[in-house]
Formats: structure tokens, sequence, C-alpha cells
């Protein structure tokens, strides 16, 4: 493994990120709308809830959501360690380039130039 190719799965990890949190935020910007839109056709089904119960499950299933492609994301985008295969986070790949060691377990992940 080299630093280039850290810093391109860093680079390819912030713009799949971005494209997929676009329309999540988007959605929880249009949370109050949606919410009532829900109420009023759960209402004509008989069942009668407020908007801001609707609302919260809305917020908590949107934020559920945004972790769940977080995670999802760093697993199949950034680089993972070749002896204890745990895989590097945007936080920790500064640490693994300054270092040049697994942050996890020490082991040597960059090799060293000729």
């Amino acid at each position: 493994m080299t630093v280039a190719m850290i810093n391109k799965a860093l680079r390819k990890y912030w713009i799949v990120l971005f494209f997929v949190l676009i329309p999540l935020l988007y959605a929880l910007n249009k949370n109050v709308v949606i919410a009532k839109a829900l109420t009023e056709s759960l209402s004509a089904h008989g069942l009668d809830f407020s908007w801001r119960i609707v609302n919260l499950w809305l917020l908590g299933a949107n934020i559920i959501f945004m972790l769940a492609a977080i995670f999802a994301i760093q697993r199949k985008i950034m680089p993972s360690c070749q002896s204890c295969k745990k895989g590097f986070t945007p936080n920790n790949c500064g640490v693994v380039i300054a270092t040049k060691n697994c942050p996890y377990c020490g082991e040597k992940v960059i090799a060293d130039n000729p």
C-alpha cells in the first residue's frame, strides 16, 4: 500500500459520501412537509397521529440511515490493514500516512521508499 492509494481512497470516500448524503439532507430539510403529508394520509385511513410525532420518527429514521450509509461507505471504500484486517477511517488515515504503521496493531502498512 502506498500513500497515493490512501489519498485516492480518501478522495473517493468524500465524493461518494457527498453524493449519498445530499438527498438525505434534502429530505431532512423537507421533514416537516413530509410529516404533515403523511399525517393527513394516515388520518384518511383512520390513524390519528400528530405531525410532530411523525416528524420525530422521520428524523430518527433519517439519522439512522445517514449513519448506516457513512459506515457502509467507509467499509467499502477505505483501505484496511493486511495483518489485522481492520479498516482505516478518514480520521486515522493521517496517522497511517505519518507513521506508516497501522494504528490498531502497529504493523508496517506503507513500505519505506528505497
